[in-house]
């Protein structure tokens, strides 16, 4: 018997895994997106109605500022999260935790150094964003605020560590309040500082500071929480794995590095080639934090899928990483359609509300909501491709979407046809969405047939067809006589365990296996179940009296304290709703 014939059995049963724990996930992920949304755009909205088309003009040259921050941040945070869930997968919780301390640090002390740095170059800085063509009114506004925002650029770093890690450590809960309140925090500080005390662009500077400083304090109360892993402390950097979790973090962050770059360009562009640069420059800020609307159904997406599929891949899980993405490309992409046909419909009002009452705004929007679809496509493709560890992929989809086809595009129309400028992002996603396709679909990974996958029901009869599949599995692999006994022992006792001590006989309960030989001759054994929280190296023993109903439970336990010692490593958690149980023989 070939063992690609043994493996997924039981295929089918184990998406119910995936679609739980998407769902727990991906609802309180939209808040927090929302929250973002409205705290990304207040800036823009405040602005633009207390200080017209100068201050819309002022925020948006300053805007390449925060997308360096995105560079860095989701650069450090998001790779360091990949690998973070990579570890906590396969059991190595203190290397994990280890490795969060060496990102924050690493990530404070570089936001540091540009913050300062930023600070003793603010003139040239200004004037490469595109101040060299603005008048000296909008030159000084952008003064004042990237000043602010360069000073303070380690409170925003700690925070995008923060929230990664915490969402990682299975504490999604307060990683969304935190966004919320902070967000919130920011948009109230806006009215506030801008529109009440007349402060101008520091005020809305200080508004998204304080903001993301309310986040961070709220963040840091997972530190103290019982049951979790993460806490800070001061940790030797190793400079080799961090810049390898940043490479991971830089497939899909490099796309911000190209914005950058885009946002000067076109700054630069409209400020020279338009009839009315300060009107025009206006316009594409509106644009711009109208996608801030029109990406929160993907982002949400993206950030719900990147956790688990890093976890699913540690765990050489194919069922459910195909799972994961075809769920998380139906959201987005459904989504993603409903809300720029909206955003559509109300463009008027949506340009109203930044202070622009034109048509030129109108019709800017509405070309804008054409690419929202494609956009996402193209974003969860790439997000997923980063988080199972596939950079060559997600790196291939970045470089299309934001630099081969986006640059040519926006260059000849903005220097040839101005007035059409606004339809070149949706000829640019369209595009990339095509050429991005093959990428995707070939970068898929292969079925493995050295891994062995299964999932059963809370059917004890299911545990005796789940060890004749093992047995065979075991015949055919390398493993030795004394390996395959362990493995075996493994199997039966945590899964009865299980079904006796932690399920309630309700009908959607199911225990998910995957045995992964490994290249060090080890083989890890990953057991997901669906049971009410149920750690079974837990369970105690005591002196047995067979005779006795009530000494059941400890000879379960027996079984439990064999596995303890002849394993080389075990390890449980509660991740997303569900018992995840690690051992390595």
């Amino acid at each position: 018997m070939q063992i690609s014939n043994i493996i997924n059995l039981q295929s089918g049963k184990g998406r119910f895994f995936c679609r739980k724990m998407f769902h727990k996930v991906f609802w309180m992920t939209n808040l927090a997106s929302l929250g973002l949304v409205a705290a990304n755009i207040m800036d823009a909205v405040v602005i633009g109605r207390q200080m017209g088309a100068s201050g819309l003009a002022a925020i948006g040259m300053v805007s390449p500022i925060y997308v360096l921050y995105n560079i860095l941040g989701y650069g450090f945070s998001v790779g360091g999260a990949v690998t973070f869930s990579k570890l906590m997968g396969k059991g190595k919780d203190e290397a994990a935790v280890s490795h969060f301390n060496q990102i924050l640090l690493l990530s404070v002390l570089v936001s540091a150094f540009i913050g300062i740095a930023g600070n003793l170059l603010l003139t040239p800085i200004v004037h490469l964003l595109g101040g060299a063509a603005a008048d000296a009114a909008v030159i000084k506004m952008c003064k004042d605020y990237a000043s602010l925002i360069l000073w303070t650029f380690p409170i925003f770093m700690i925070n995008f560590v923060f929230y990664e890690f915490v969402r990682c450590d299975d504490d999604q809960r307060i990683a969304s309040i935190s966004y919320v309140i902070g967000c919130l925090s920011d948009v109230a500080l806006n009215w506030i500082l801008v529109v009440g005390l007349d402060i101008g662009v520091q005020g809305a500077a200080w508004a998204t500071v304080i903001g993301q400083f309310v986040s961070v304090l709220i963040l840091t109360t997972h530190f103290f929480k019982p049951g979790y892993h993460l806490h800070m402390a001061l940790s030797k950097i190793n400079f080799a794995e961090t810049l390898i979790s940043f490479k991971i973090g830089l497939s899909t962050s490099s796309r911000y590095f190209f914005q950058c770059l885009y946002l000067i360009m076109v700054n630069n562009l409209l400020m020279h080639f338009a009839p009315d640069g300060n009107l025009y420059v206006a316009v594409f800020d509106v644009v711009m934090n109208v996608t801030y609307i029109g990406c929160f159904i993907y982002t949400a997406a993206c950030e719900t899928m990147s956790p688990l599929a890093s976890t699913f891949n540690a765990e050489h899980n194919r069922e459910n990483l195909i799972e994961l993405l075809k769920t998380a490309l139906l959201y987005g992409c459904i989504g993603s359609i409903l809300l720029g046909i909206v955003i559509a419909v109300f463009a008027d009002p949506v340009a109203s509300m930044f202070g622009l009452n034109n048509a030129l705004s109108v019709s800017a929007i509405r070309a804008y909501c054409i690419s929202i679809s494609f956009t996402a496509f193209v974003e969860i493709s790439a997000c997923f491709y980063q988080a199972i560890e596939k950079p060559k992929a997600a790196g291939i989809i970045t470089l299309l979407r934001n630099f081969v086809i986006l640059f040519p595009i926006s260059a000849i129309i903005g220097i040839y046809w101005t007035q059409y400028f606004w339809y070149a992002l949706p000829a640019e996603e369209i595009l990339t969405a095509l050429a991005a396709s093959f990428v995707i679909f070939k970068a898929i990974p292969e079925e493995d047939d050295n891994v062995f996958s299964y999932t059963l029901t809370n059917d004890q009869k299911d545990v005796s067809r789940l060890l004749s599949q093992v047995e065979d599995y075991l015949e055919q692999s390398d493993s030795g006589i004394k390996q395959s006994y362990v493995i075996s022992m493994v199997v039966e006792e945590l899964c009865t365990a299980i079904i006796e001590h932690a399920f309630k006989n309700d009908p959607e309960e199911y225990i998910q296996l995957t045995i992964t030989p490994e290249e060090t001759g080890n083989i890890v054994v990953n057991i997901r179940d669906s049971a009410v929280s149920f750690n079974p190296f837990e369970m105690q023993t005591k002196r047995l009296n067979v005779d006795s109903a009530s000494d059941h439970a400890a000879i379960d336990a027996m079984g439990i304290l064999m596995i303890k010692k002849k394993a080389k490593e075990f390890y449980y958690r509660r991740y997303q709703g569900f018992n995840v149980t690690t051992i390595i023989v």
